[in-house]
């Protein structure tokens, strides 16, 4: 994934975090990362793995069938990737 698609699915993240009105260092501390680290992948620095997508959203209180679906139109708006319209 290039750095603009993470960057994408960094800011996704951090918005879900700020509407839980979470703050960086209380995700860490709900999923054992560090702070540091949280800023990585909510700036884009580091890839977020599918595994630790599940992580975040379950300490976030967030579905992660939501968490794609925004990643999904966030992309698509940003022609990052192709949009495909729903088949019949």
């Amino acid at each position: 994934m290039d750095v603009a698609r993470n960057k994408v699915v960094g800011e996704v993240l951090a918005c879900i975090r700020r509407e839980h009105e979470l703050t960086q260092c209380d995700v860490a501390e709900l999923t054992g990362y560090s702070q540091p680290s949280i800023s990585k992948l909510e700036t884009g620095e580091r890839q977020l793995p599918l595994v630790e997508t599940f992580l975040f959203c379950g300490a976030m209180g967030e579905k992660p069938g939501d968490f794609v679906d925004r990643v999904y139109i966030r992309l698509s708006e940003e022609g990052l990737i192709p949009y495909e319209k729903p088949r019949d």
